[in-house]
């Protein structure tokens, strides 16, 4: 599960990162695309974690230790319960249609590619 989650949580960043290498060329139409494919992918992964989430309870994920001294020991991670994958579906099947439909709204704006890093 926790694959899903580093999948939904950084999909759009790499999408972001990746376009805004071609935000000052002229338009192209495939920047737009990777953007919508990758923020899907994003929520399909989403998907994946409510089924999950539903199926086997919340997910706890520690990363790294944060701050150990003595008896104090805080972890830095992610939870993912009911309430947080309910608002990453969301989210995410919002953001999803608003790439695509941005694909043929912004189609006759000369800042094509930066709108969508």
């Amino acid at each position: 599960m926790e694959k899903y989650l580093y999948t939904a949580l950084f999909a759009p960043l790499v999408s972001s990162l990746f376009v805004a290498l071609f935000a000052s060329r002229p338009k192209m139409l495939f920047t737009g695309i990777i953007a919508s494919l990758l923020i899907a992918i994003s929520m399909v992964s989403s998907f994946v974690l409510l089924i999950d989430v539903n199926t086997y309870g919340a997910l706890h994920v520690n990363m790294m230790d944060w701050i150990v001294a003595g008896n104090l020991y805080i972890p830095f991670g992610f939870v993912v319960d009911e309430v947080s994958v309910i608002m990453m579906v969301t989210v995410t099947l919002v953001s999803t249609v608003v790439h695509i439909y941005s694909i043929g709204y912004m189609d006759h704006d000369k800042s094509f590619n930066r709108f969508f890093s």
